[in-house]
Parts: C-alpha cells; structure tokens; sequence
C-alpha cells in the first residue's frame, strides 16, 4: 500500500503563468489576503491528467474579491476561456455558515440560485490546508461563464 504522496512539483508548471491566471492570483494575493488555486487543476496536473478548469479560493470577502476584481478590468469569464470546458454550470460553493456570501458572490456574476451550493468535501480538503481555515467561498468556473 502506498502513502499517496508524489515527488511531482507544480514549479515551472506552464499553466500557472500563462494567460490571464497569474493577473488575477496577483490581484487577489496581496494587502493582507491570500488566494491560492485549488480541486481538480492541482490534482490533475500532479497526475500528468489534462487540466479542464481553474479553481482558486481566496480568503478575501465577496465584496473586495468584487472591489479588486473590477478595479483590474476583469469581466465575467475572464479567467476559464479554455476551450475544452467540461462543466458546464459555475457553481458558487461555500463553506459552512457563508451562504450568505456565495449567494452575493453569485449575484455578482449574475447566476442564479440554483449555483450556489455547499462546498464539497474534496474542493474544502485543497481550499483549507490551513487552520483554522480561511476560505469563504470556492467559485469553478463552467462553459456558461467561460465565453462572456
């Protein structure tokens, strides 16, 4: 039986700093916050397995997630422009006792809210490597806001 761990790195990893992914982790990582990517695209990658969405979780609240965002000049969909985009509804996920943040965050992007959702359990293990956890609300990113 093996322990689950991997020598694999994502040092060099040319995903993380192509496109418009390293703009928008510098945008939210700073002035006290914290945004890291998180879920399938870290899983896939250390398994060589081709990386179909981004995932980052941030420790900032809905509002100046919003606040930065905006300011940067990022639009709706900015971010998940892959062209092989596997789900097809966002969903705006949140940790236990912030639905009232996702739910905001949601609206902000204009979905609906049948997109805002508990987070999952594995999306939760990545997003809070840290205690207490940090991490408020989790946004994947599907087709329907990948070409607005």
């Amino acid at each position: 039986m093996t322990s689950g761990a991997t020598s694999r790195s994502l040092a060099g990893a040319a995903w993380l700093s192509a496109g418009a992914l390293p703009r928008l982790l510098g945008v939210l990582d700073g002035n006290g916050e914290e945004a890291r990517v998180v879920g399938g695209a870290v899983r896939n990658a250390l398994l060589g397995i081709a990386i179909h969405e981004i995932d980052v979780a941030t420790t900032a609240v809905p509002d100046e997630v919003v606040k930065r965002v905006t300011a940067a000049g990022f639009k709706q969909g900015t971010v998940a422009t892959a062209g092989d985009q596997t789900r097809k509804a966002t969903i705006v996920a949140y940790m236990p006792g912030h639905s009232t943040a996702a739910a905001a965050v949601a609206k902000e992007l204009k979905l609906g809210s049948a997109s805002v959702q508990p987070v999952d359990a594995s999306t939760q293990a990545i997003a809070c490597q840290t205690t207490p956890c940090t991490a408020t609300v989790v946004v994947t990113v599907g087709a329907d806001l990948s070409s607005q």
